[in-house]
């Protein structure tokens, strides 16, 4: 397949690649591939927004699930963090004495 990108297309492609190190194709490649699993990722949900992209902002089937979704959504729009999985499973591990 051959693509002939627009002059500002191949500036910011070039500029990308400097930016890192890279060659132009290896940057194009990986904004290939980042493009695909996020459009992978969302599926059939549509759009990424807030609601999709956080845990926070799914719905719950249970009344103790969306209580719990609404203290989370509560807790980062008052400026905390959320922990990701490897935090959590971390802080699980330490509290139980494992390294």
């Amino acid at each position: 397949m051959s693509i002939t990108p627009d002059r500002e297309s191949k500036k910011v492609l070039l500029s990308l690649a400097r930016k890192h190190g890279k060659k132009p194709t290896e940057v194009l490649r990986e904004l290939v591939h980042e493009a695909a699993a996020a459009r992978k990722a969302r599926g059939k949900r549509g759009p990424l927004t807030i609601q999709t992209s956080d845990p926070a902002g799914e719905a719950s089937r249970t009344a103790l699930g969306r209580r719990l979704r609404a203290l989370s959504r509560r807790y980062v729009e008052r400026g905390g963090k959320l922990l990701t999985r490897e935090e959590i499973n971390s802080e699980v591990g330490q509290n139980r004495g494992e390294r």
